[in-house]
């Protein structure tokens, strides 16, 4: 029998098992497509796939059943769109985020950072795949543990017990049971607070207020074939220094790195203590 035909090696496009079709990734930022991209979407899956396109678990679409003649329509369909390939092999892949910048529990502009982080890493060439989410909040949607490296917008309540009424609101609201009337004064087991920032929205006297707020940074998270709860490290950063540490950490990642190693494997052979001395959270 004569062999297939080699099919095409890009960025964002995949061989499907059949070995004769394609599947075409989109690089959509932060989970958000437009009106207009959604519509130009439809009408490429209607014209060179099978009508239907797939949403992957990263917030990325992918219009499978692609001929391989019909790739280069396919791209320039997608550029005119505003659509670029999406991320697959040896790179920083699709950058999630939840909707912490709208969501009420949302203690961070995560849509926000997650396009600037995109802007200025996506597709950069690592040593295995690097998996980045930001989380607003320790409601967790994006799980952050499971990444290669994460952000978590995260509120460090502090009592203040001149305004207390010792109404006992907050403690009704705390998810965890951290916070506790004693003899009237309020109190917040630190080790329980799991700094959500609910007790801080919820106090109608300003009796809760935010002593710190900021991002929470875990590092060294997988899933599939070998799962690892990744780790957090480090106090919490401002917003405003969450793309600069990402570029720290892949730095350091490049560095480091032997072979294929994904970033767990890395922390696993050089030692967390390395890690935390090098960046400058020891």
């Amino acid at each position: 029998m004569p062999s297939k035909p080699a099919l095409p090696k890009e960025r964002g496009v995949m061989t499907q098992k059949d070995g004769e079709h394609l599947t075409v990734r989109m690089r959509i930022v932060a989970g958000n497509v437009t009106a207009e991209q959604m519509d130009a979407l439809a009408g490429i899956a209607k014209r060179y796939g099978r009508g239907y396109v797939g949403l992957t678990v990263r917030q990325g679409i992918e219009i499978p059943w692609v001929k391989p003649a019909d790739l280069p329509a396919v791209k320039e369909a997608m550029a005119a769109a505003g659509l670029a390939p999406g991320g697959n092999g040896a790179t920083v892949r699709a950058i999630i985020a939840c909707k912490g910048t709208i969501c009420k529990s949302g203690l961070a502009d995560t849509q926000g950072l997650c396009a600037e982080m995109d802007a200025r890493y996506f597709g950069q060439d690592t040593p295995a795949k690097f998996k980045v989410g930001v989380t607003g909040c320790p409601g967790n949607c994006i799980k952050a543990q499971t990444h290669d490296l994460s952000f978590m917008g995260q509120v460090r309540p502090r009592v203040n017990h001149a305004a207390s009424k010792g109404c006992g609101v907050c403690a009704k609201t705390c998810p965890v049971n951290a916070i506790t009337l004693d003899h009237g004064k309020t109190r917040i087991d630190e080790a329980k607070c799991v700094l959500c920032g609910r007790c801080v929205r919820a106090c109608p006297a300003d009796a809760i207020v935010e002593a710190e707020r900021g991002l929470a940074v875990f590092v060294g998270g997988t899933f599939g074939r070998t799962p690892r709860m990744g780790q957090r490290v480090g106090p919490l950063i401002p917003e405003s220094q969450a793309v600069e540490v990402m570029g720290r950490v892949l730095a350091w990642y490049k560095a480091n790195a032997q072979g294929k190693e994904r970033l767990a494997a890395v922390l696993d052979r050089v030692g967390m203590d390395k890690f935390k001395t090098d960046l400058g959270w020891s």
